[in-house]
């Protein structure tokens, strides 16, 4: 049976989360790359998921609503389901210090180094 991914695994393989990780992958005129929300993904409201409120669309990020962002998150099936809102809102924070320091000069020429002398 396959190990089941933690949420940050998961969050981790979204599309979204990839390119917002990317050193240098474009943001918006705050020097956001990404910004996640949580709410309820459906009518019923027994589904919580994370998901982008900025996209790449068109080439270009997006600021959209939260409802086009809900919508657009369950057409693309690629928001993070979460047990509750705390979970979800930490994970958030998690998210963004995680690709503050993907995208920082410094681990990434620490990287180059390593990889350079054949260290992973």
């Amino acid at each position: 049976m396959p190990k089941k991914l933690t949420l940050m695994q998961q969050a981790k393989s979204k599309p979204w989360y990839k390119r917002a990780a990317k050193l240098f992958s474009q943001s918006t005129k705050s020097n956001e790359t990404v910004r996640t929300a949580v709410e309820y993904m459906d009518e019923d409201e027994t589904i919580i998921g994370l998901f982008p409120t900025i996209r790449e669309i068109d080439g270009k990020l997006v600021k959209l609503s939260r409802a086009r962002a809900i919508e657009e998150a369950n057409k693309n099936k690629d928001f993070v389901k979460v047990p509750d809102f705390t979970t979800g809102n930490t994970l958030s924070k998690e998210l963004s210090k995680e690709i503050g320091v993907a995208r920082s000069i410094l681990p990434y020429t620490e990287r180059f180094k390593q990889a350079r002398n054949g260290k992973k």
